[in-house]
């Protein structure tokens, strides 16, 4: 199983809904691999999460952890990551296939008082962050959103993935596409934030046995003696 999309395309829809709200939005396909996002970047704060080994896996299982309340509810869900920012999980399904995930966030729900800074200064400490305040800075640059806000949002993008399943924005097939893959690995080994889930992918396809067309094609014949 796996998803096509039109990147162009998913990327002038995704704009105009960050256009209207600031949230990010990401899409996954069923094995946690990321196909597509926008904006071509992290919040700041993610980016630091993103940039040492302990809060990466951390925001990894944060993600894995998202995708196996949204299949248990069959629906989207909201959620908080490890530090503190609000998400939400669509599941991308066809019938009654799950193929992926789509999650927006990046975002906070509540105010960015001292409680709030003092669990980031203890994610810090606790993941061997150094320039603490440097991280609280970045963490004062992240959207805050009100609960009526996220609610409006997530009713919107709810019509945004209509519209990009109903306009063949994302397409489902099955099979795995090794020229899918191999194209994933390229455009996101350089990227920091997705360069671990590339070289994930790699190795699965450094497994794979790839089956070359005979440079001869043979016509079969058979005698059967009856």
């Amino acid at each position: 199983m796996s998803i096509q999309i039109s990147q162009q395309r998913f990327k002038d829809v995704m704009s105009a809904f960050y256009t209207l709200t600031g949230i990010c939005v990401t899409v996954f396909d069923i094995h946690h691999n990321i196909l597509a996002y926008y904006p071509e970047y992290n919040c700041p704060l993610c980016e630091i999460m993103q940039s040492f080994e302990k809060t990466r896996c951390k925001c990894f299982e944060s993600d894995l952890q998202s995708f196996v309340k949204c299949k248990q509810a069959n629906g989207p869900i909201f959620h908080r990551c490890h530090a503190g920012l609000t998400e939400a999980t669509f599941p991308l399904k066809q019938g009654k296939q799950l193929y992926g995930y789509l999650m927006f966030g990046q975002i906070l729900s509540s105010p960015k008082d001292e409680p709030a800074k003092d669990n980031i200064r203890r994610l810090c400490l606790e993941n061997g962050i150094d320039n603490i305040d440097y991280v609280v800075e970045m963490f004062d640059t992240v959207e805050v959103k009100t609960e009526s806000e996220i609610k409006a949002a997530a009713v919107l993008f709810n019509a945004c993935v209509s519209y990009l399943l109903s306009n063949d924005v994302i397409l489902f097939r099955n099979g795995v596409i090794l020229g899918d893959a191999t194209e994933y690995i390229e455009k996101n080994k350089a990227r920091a934030a997705t360069a671990g889930m590339a070289n994930s992918r790699k190795k699965m396809l450094d497994r794979i046995e790839v089956m070359q067309k005979p440079a001869t094609v043979y016509d079969a014949v058979f005698n059967f003696p009856y």
